[in-house]
């Protein structure tokens, strides 16, 4: 696999005091679907805003296509260009006053023409299903709306990763389904994600690798039914198993013996998945 993103012994403090991260370590391959589980104040958002170049670590080093992130002008307006985020809430990421000059900023700022900024906006948004919103202003959006504009902001940017920091959070459940059909698609075209979610059902139906944040130390990282399978490493946190696996645990205390089927299936896939690549 191509390992697209690498983070070494990283450390972040925000009063050069207590860390917020603290010594992590994990790669994200190329294509990879990644869920990073924790609770509030877990290091999360920190962990995130340190792999878009939004903050710089207070130790430790960030690598991005096997080279070193330095932290020069040209080096993050290639990580920030790669590397997007989709923020937990749209209304710290939206400022402009209507939604086509909101998805048009970066690719202005990049320096496409007219012509290539209306093509790109119009193939994102038909892939979005959000023709209709391209003339409303912003202020006038839902907050289902102005979710789905976000991640227009940075899907249009065509970037090889995208960051979704708790992309279900105030939404209503038709709105998160949407939302995660369309976090589903945008992996489907190759995209790496990285998401930060506390829908433990979707993490384990999702990710290929979950990893969990506790006091901004890195202390699991497994496939999603290792993960869920060990909780005694996930013990005192705000984690609970996914509905599946409960039913599977009703099953098993019937003496079906689903459990190790479902294992032997993971392994399979997983020994496929290193095959192939």
């Amino acid at each position: 696999m191509n390992n697209l993103i690498e983070v070494r012994n990283l450390s972040y403090s925000y009063d050069n005091k207590d860390k917020a991260l603290n010594k992590v370590s994990f790669s994200v391959n190329k294509g990879e679907k990644l869920c990073i589980l924790g609770a509030n104040g877990s290091g999360k958002s920190t962990l995130f805003l340190n792999l878009n170049g939004i903050l710089r670590p207070t130790e430790g080093t960030l690598y991005y296509n096997n080279e070193e992130v330095k932290y020069s002008k040209k080096s993050l307006l290639n990580l920030r260009k790669n590397v997007g985020i989709v923020f937990q809430q749209p209304d710290l990421q939206i400022f402009s006053s209507n939604v086509y000059e909101e998805i048009s900023f970066g690719l202005f700022n990049l320096g496409y023409s007219k012509e290539v900024v209306e093509e790109k906006i119009k193939a994102v948004v038909k892939d979005l299903g959000i023709e209709h919103l391209v003339n409303k202003p912003t202020f006038a959006l839902s907050g289902g709306e102005k979710k789905l504009i976000a991640i227009a902001d940075i899907l249009v940017m065509e970037p090889e990763v995208i960051i979704f920091d708790e992309p279900f959070a105030a939404l209503d459940p038709y709105n998160q389904g949407l939302v995660s059909n369309i976090i589903n698609k945008i992996s489907a075209k190759g995209i790496t994600v990285i998401i930060a979610t506390h829908n433990v059902d979707f993490a384990y139906e999702f990710s290929s690798r979950i990893l969990l944040l506790k006091n901004g130390e890195l202390i699991l990282d497994k496939t999603p039914y290792e993960f869920f399978r060990d909780s005694f490493a996930y013990k005192g946190t705000n984690i609970t198993k996914p509905n599946v696996l409960k039913v599977l645990d009703s099953l098993n205390s019937k003496g079906y013996n689903i459990d190790e089927k479902v294992k032997t299936i993971d392994q399979l896939i997983e020994e496929f998945n290193k095959e192939v690549c």
